[in-house]
């Protein structure tokens, strides 16, 4: 079937451009109807640009939204001589088949009234040859933006593959790393949109206080809890890359602190996606490396000088079968992306703990599974072991300081008091106070010393001790 926007309840078939534009006018038009959807098919000439899709998305109801967003993995086909339509959701090569078709009914019947709709068996993707490696996950934290840039230099510009990159920041405020980073590449360089189509040769960065995720061949900024302590982590990317893309994916992890992104990349390699290491010898910080290769079986490790020639090597390489994917993944994507529904959801991943959530303070959860010893609470905070060691030692820092300060008040307090007391003559309850003012300034004093030792070890910690 020829691609083209398809309009029912009454079909109407308009050719779409290359660009998208083309079908535009008709399917504005369309959206007039109340009972008029319309879907973009896919095809690698036929997805709309990122242009065409920001024109379009303001313009058009929840619903029309909805169905834009998903109708890359859809297609449709129009039953002749009969009223209903046809969705056939498809298998790609080396893919997995999305797990939606029941959703994406729901909403076509109930928000539109539209009846007669079938879903039939998956459909394999009309492409003659086996897929091949065309998506890149990059994470990384403290010092990678240096290996970024070093990195994104030496891809050439006809690169046949999609990067995306996610890098530990702040939550609040604004990130300049795309704005950073183009400067140094021959590939087009931006910041993350919601529901903007990957492109091949294009790079995309995490914004802020958002996961940035895979999802049916479209970009997805998850409003989900924290991972590891951040948003964005690395792990949701390399999970939703490792979910939608299978064996295609090649996951890279980058010098940084602690340990995110091991779990993801080993859910990469779970569904048969090739995972790369920055050497920790190399990396400015080596625990994220380092944790990636006690987690799982590294496929490649290269230094920041040699990154770019592996990654160009390794796309266009045929991607092989893929592993099945568990439902455990496909529910943390889904988490991630903002979909959590609290204990019943738990339950199907995790085990509860004596441990508490250093967020919320909620209980935590042991996850079930392969990979690195990780932990999730009731509201969704996800960390490794080693995450909550070093949020709990923050903790106790400041807690520390918070009892250093009250034993020193109270101290006080009472020397103020047992002075009164001798003032007016009382001199036996002068002297219970300044006994009491005593042992309050020696639980002072020790607090005192354990805050300044955690002060000097935090010094002289250098980040391979961490």
């Amino acid at each position: 079937m020829a691609s083209g926007v398809i309009i029912s309840s009454v079909v109407e078939v308009a050719t779409v451009g290359r660009e998208g534009m083309v079908g535009l006018p008709l399917v504005l038009k369309a959206r007039q109807s109340a009972h008029r959807i319309f879907v973009q098919i896919p095809g690698e000439a036929d997805r709309l640009s990122a242009s065409a899709f920001a024109r379009l998305r303001p313009r058009l109801p929840a619903l029309e939204r909805l169905l834009l967003r998903y109708a890359l993995s859809f297609v449709v086909q129009v039953s002749q001589g009969s009223a209903c339509n046809r969705l056939h959701p498809i298998d790609a090569p080396g893919g997995s088949t999305l797990r939606r078709p029941a959703h994406f009914h729901a909403e076509f019947a109930t928000r539109r009234g539209v009846q007669g709709l079938q879903l039939c068996a998956p459909k394999r993707c009309p492409r003659g040859t086996m897929a091949q490696r065309n998506i890149i996950a990059i994470g990384g934290s403290l010092g990678s933006t240096a290996v970024l840039r070093r990195l994104l230099s030496d891809l050439p510009a006809d690169l046949p593959a999609a990067v995306l990159i996610t890098t530990h920041m702040p939550t609040n405020g604004t990130s300049y790393l795309s704005e950073v980073l183009s400067g140094s590449s021959a590939l087009p360089v931006s910041q993350a949109v919601d529901g903007q189509p990957i492109q091949p040769g294009h790079i995309y960065v995490a914004p802020p206080d958002r996961h940035l995720l895979a999802i049916d061949g479209m970009l997805a900024l998850g409003t989900g809890p924290r991972e590891n302590m951040s948003r964005p982590a690395i792990d949701p990317l390399f999970r939703s890359v490792a979910f939608t893309y299978g064996p295609q994916a090649i996951g890279v992890i980058l010098t940084g602190l602690l340990n995110d992104g091991a779990s993801g990349l080993h859910a990469i390699k779970g569904r048969g996606g090739v995972s790369v290491v920055q050497h920790p010898l190399d990396a400015e910080a080596p625990d994220m490396p380092r944790a990636a290769l006690e987690t799982l079986d590294v496929d490649h490790v290269a230094t920041a000088d040699n990154l770019a020639g592996l990654l160009t090597s390794l796309v266009g390489t045929l991607a092989g079968p893929a592993a099945p994917p568990s439902a455990d993944l496909e529910l943390e994507v889904a988490i991630a992306a903002g979909q959590w529904s609290g204990s019943d959801q738990m339950r199907q991943l995790a085990t509860p703990s004596a441990l508490t959530c250093p967020h919320c303070h909620g209980v935590l959860s042991e996850m079930k599974g392969s990979g690195p010893l990780r932990f999730r609470c009731q509201i969704g905070h996800a960390f490794t072991a080693e995450a909550v060691i070093s949020a709990q030692e923050a903790g106790v820092t400041e807690a520390i300081r918070i009892a250093m300060r009250m034993m020193e008040e109270r101290t006080e307090l009472v020397a103020r008091m047992a002075q009164e007391a001798r003032e007016q003559g009382r001199t036996a309850v002068a002297e219970l106070y300044e006994a009491r003012s005593a042992e309050y300034s020696r639980y002072a004093a020790t607090l005192r010393r354990a805050a300044t030792l955690e002060l000097r070890t935090a010094r002289q910690t250098t980040p391979q001790q961490v």
